[in-house]
């Protein structure tokens, strides 16, 4: 293959690798505000759930303290199920946000990191796109169907049990929404949706 060729090859894929970095920091940002708008606890919770937890305790409450620790293990689990998706250790990563939704039940990004997983995880006996739907619903309803996250994990999820119609449907939905520096990215998987294909973490649209 000549050099210039490789060169051009080289440059295109470090250009995809760029757009996908870019596709993941302004997902994880809309679900940060999600999370910060809408969700029981946020993050920055897990502190003051500790020290809350710990002055029940020595105050003899322990009913107190065991939900306040309870709270708190909980966000704890939701870090690092994220860490766990990031590495593709899908499993754990399916473990705690289930035990995040057990304690809080509505809290926005374990739904709808959860159903993202389960609509486009690569490992097939992991894939569960009937539960997917069902948390990117309730994510969207939480959010009031405005947010571009659970939206397009709502698409994913309705892509993996083959409603590419519905998935297009809430992607076209969820680009609209998206800022203008995002618009790109988010076209991506509706061009899989329209050739009737599902979406799958990890690999480039």
């Amino acid at each position: 293959v000549p050099m210039g060729e490789l060169r051009d090859q080289n440059q295109d894929l470090g250009r995809q690798v760029t757009e996908l970095q870019q596709e993941r920091d302004q997902l994880i940002a809309q679900l940060n505000k999600a999370a910060e708008h809408d969700s029981p606890s946020a993050p920055s919770d897990y502190g003051r759930l500790m020290d809350e937890g710990a002055r029940h305790y020595n105050a003899k409450l322990y009913a107190s303290a065991v939900e306040d620790f309870t709270r708190a293990l909980s966000i704890a689990q939701g870090s690092r199920g994220m860490a766990y998706q990031d590495n593709g250790e899908w499993q754990n990563a399916i473990h705690d946000y289930e035990q995040v939704l057990q304690a809080r039940p509505e809290d926005i990004v374990a739904l709808a990191s959860l159903a993202r997983i389960l609509a486009a995880c690569p490992d097939d006996d992991l894939r569960d796109g009937q539960r997917a739907v069902e948390y990117a619903q309730k994510a969207c309803q939480l959010t009031n169907w405005t947010n571009v996250v659970p939206l397009a994990t709502l698409a994913a999820a309705y892509a993996e049990i083959g409603d590419f119609e519905a998935a297009a449907d809430w992607q076209r939905k969820a680009v609209d929404l998206a800022p203008e520096e995002a618009k790109p990215a988010m076209h991506k998987p509706l061009q899989l949706y329209e050739q009737r294909k599902a979406l799958r973490l990890g690999e480039t649209p």
